[in-house]
């Protein structure tokens, strides 16, 4: 698919844009669940214990924000934006767990969650963040050993 070159002429994969999109799409869900624009769904159980207006609600605006920035950091393949949509997935995960124990389950969102962590885990998305060296091909047992 068509990609954009990023910083040290790295190509961004299509899976993600794809990723850094619906990080802005949950990010803004959960500004809109913060703000009180929308009915609360994953995050009520966290409302629930702090009101509406209160300090749960900035830290979860906040957290909103976090996940902006750190899409547009996904889509200039800065490894910070890796690291921290993972971190952001990962707190995402456990609200959507105590969601569910709780009986407010968003099954949507644990879905992309689980997807977006399994695709941001793969080789080949962190060769393109630099976080592994690029493969050269299929390797051998034998070289493996570095015979």
């Amino acid at each position: 698919m068509t990609e954009e070159v990023g910083p040290g002429k790295r190509r961004v994969p299509f899976g993600v844009w794809v990723v850094a999109a619906l990080t802005v799409l949950l990010s803004l869900l959960l500004l809109l669940d913060a703000t009180g624009i929308r009915p609360s769904n994953s995050a009520s159980i966290l409302m629930q214990l702090g009101g509406q207006g209160g300090p749960i609600s900035w830290a979860i605006a906040g957290t909103a924000i976090i996940g902006f920035v750190l899409a547009v950091a996904l889509v200039r393949l800065l490894p910070i934006g890796l690291v921290g949509t993972l971190l952001l997935a990962g707190v995402g995960l456990l609200n959507e767990l105590g969601s569910r124990l709780g009986g407010h389950a968003d099954d949507v969102r644990l879905v992309i969650l689980v997807v977006a962590v399994l695709y941001l885990n793969t080789r080949s998305v962190r060769e393109a963040f630099g976080q592994v060296e690029p493969s050269r091909g299929p390797t051998t047992a034998r070289g493996a050993e570095g015979e």
